[in-house]
Order: C-alpha cells, then structure tokens, then sequence
C-alpha cells in the first residue's frame, strides 16, 4: 500500500466539511491534519464559510463556479497561521470513516454554496457601509478672553463671546441642527425650512428656521435677542415667538419667560463692540459695562443705583469708559479683586 500523503487541495477540504468526501478522501484529511497544527488552522478557517453557508436562503441563484474562484484565491492569500476569530467556542465535527449516501444529482456541492454566502455577505456589508451614515462627531468651540467665530456644518456663523462654549456635531444629519449654549453667542443661522436650527440653553430651546439672534446662557437667566426674522423661545412650561428688534429673559428659578417692553440697546453690544446709554440707571449702566467686557463692575452705595447717564462708546478699554462714567456723575472708580467699582454718596 501506497502511503505517500497526496496533496491535499481547498475542493477535497470542502467536500470533507460538507460530508460529501469519499472514506479515502476522509482518511487523507486526517493523515493531513496530523501534520501540525498550520493543518488545523486552515481547516478552521474552512469552517467559517462552512458555518455561514447553513443560512443560505432557499431559491437563491449564484454564480457558484465565479464565487468559489474567488473565495479560493482569497483563501490562498491569507497565511496559514490565521488564528481563529476570537470569542467562538471551537467547532467540533465528525470524521467521516465511510462513504456516504450517494448526493442528488442535480444537488450543488455545499462549499461552492458557502464561498457564495461569503461574497453575498461581503457585498451586504459594503452596500451597508455606504448607505448607512457614519458615526456623528461631536465639536466643541470653547472661549475664554477672547471672542471667536465659529462656522457650523451648514455654513451659519456663530459669534461666541468671552467664556463661552458651544457644542455641535461635525455634520447636521438628523431633522433638526441641534447645538448646545453655554455663554452668550450671536448667531446668524443659513435658512432652511425643512432642518430647523435649535438652540439647547440652560433648560430653555430656542428654535429658527433662518435668522440672526443672540442668546445668552451664562446664569440661571437666558436672554434671547432677534436681530432679524423670528425665533420660537421656549421652556419647560411655555413658549413665545419673537420677531426683529424684541427680546425676551428665561428666569430659572421661576420657571417662566418674560418678554421685554423693548429691545435693550446694548443686548448685542458684545458684537458691535458699542454701548449706548440714554438717561441710563447706574444700575443698568454698570450691568452693561459688566457684560461687555467681561470683569465685574459694581456700585458702592444704593444711594447711586438711580443716578442717570447719558453717553455712548465703541471700541474703548474698560477703563476709559469707567472714568468718564465716574467723571460725569462725580464718582470715584476703585479696583476691588478682579474689578471695579464706583464709589459715591450721591449723584452730582
């Protein structure tokens, strides 16, 4: 008897995993397997076209001898010591020691049927991958002592002042081009009627279609100010529509919206970089200053909040604006920590 180990080729392995190997065929598979474990491997991988193959479903036409060639040269190019997929409990099968029932005649041999499912899946996970969106990246644009100018995904601009923060994804995929404020920002928002753009803001949406408008989120109050076309403003409890030149303020622990009698003429000061006062309360005075430039600037005495001011400034450093403030009503300006403050008993 002839013992030389014939070669042993991908269909013999095949006919051997589908049980349609002859008791000799079978045999030259073990002897082969005995060889080492680079044998064993290669039958592994075999295995897995095997395993996919049983969920072929009936009545579907492949082209077979196409599939299997090249599945075949896929295989021959993967090396022999592949280890198997992790986290699969081992495939155990039975070595087939006689020849079995002869096959229908018409019947395709199984591992011709299982290369196929490998391509047919293959192509599904392609078409899968190209139809299906990938993962949204969230972005993060984030100031401290300087303002900056974010451009979205969908080309709107966003003017974030100091000690700001807004979060936005990468691209605006879903039905609606949601951001997250926290700060003060002027946005000038690309129309589009069928993605509205919203705004999330300490508890409160504010929600346009396309529209200029500035929010601002810094504390337990929002403030939301249209500059053109119309924002819907709304909190847990209520909503309201603003349109061009009105303004509107979220009180947090009260849980309500109040609209303002009339636009404040500083409420987008942070942007044009110009504060107007008009028989201005101190109070209001020093709350505008506080706010444009980002340093806290109080007053000494009550006996001064009502003290009224008349003036205007653009582009000038805080304390130029202080002394002339202070100048006019006869104050003093003191540095107290990281700010100001004016100092007086009566208004002059």
């Amino acid at each position: 008897m002839n013992n030389e180990q014939l070669p042993i080729d991908d269909s013999l392995i095949g006919k051997y995993l589908a049980g349609e190997a002859t008791a000799d065929e079978a045999e030259r598979v073990r002897r082969w397997l005995d060889e080492g474990p680079e044998q064993a491997a290669e039958l592994d991988r075999f295995g897995r076209i095997w395993d996919e193959a049983a969920n072929v479903p009936a009545g579907r036409v492949v082209d077979t001898d196409a599939a299997w060639a090249k599945v075949n040269r896929r295989m021959k190019a993967l090396p022999a010591d592949t280890p198997p997929e992790t986290g699969r409990e081992p495939v155990i099968r039975p070595l087939h020691t006689h020849a079995p029932q002869q096959p229908v005649r018409d019947r395709q041999p199984i591992w011709r049927v299982a290369a196929a499912v490998v391509l047919l899946l293959g192509a599904g996970w392609i078409g899968y991958q190209w139809l299906t969106p990938g993962p949204v990246h969230m972005q993060l644009a984030q100031t401290q002592a300087a303002k900056q100018t974010v451009t979205l995904p969908d080309g709107s601009t966003v003017l974030l002042n100091r000690n700001s923060r807004l979060d936005f994804p990468d691209a605006f995929t879903d039905s609606t081009r949601q951001v997250t404020l926290t700060g003060e920002a002027f946005f000038d928002i690309k129309p589009d009627a069928d993605h509205p753009f919203v705004i999330s803001a300490r508890g409160t949406t504010v929600r346009v279609l396309g529209t200029s408008f500035t929010v601002r989120a810094y504390s337990d109050t929002v403030r939301v100010a249209v500059a053109t076309g119309r924002v819907q403003f709304a909190a847990r409890k209520q909503r309201i529509v603003l349109r061009p030149d009105e303004e509107a303020v979220y009180l947090e622990r009260e849980d309500t919206i109040r609209k303002a009698a009339f636009l404040s003429p500083n409420v987008m000061a942070f942007r044009t970089n110009r504060l107007t006062f008009d028989k201005t309360t101190l109070t209001e005075v020093v709350r505008s200053i506080s706010e444009l430039y980002g340093q806290p600037v109080t007053l000494s005495s009550d006996a001064i909040k009502n003290c009224r001011y008349t003036g205007s400034f653009e582009n000038e450093k805080l304390e130029e604006v202080l002394e002339i403030v202070a100048t006019s009503l006869k104050l003093k300006v003191e540095r107290s920590g990281q700010g100001y403050v004016l100092a007086g008993n009566s208004c002059q």
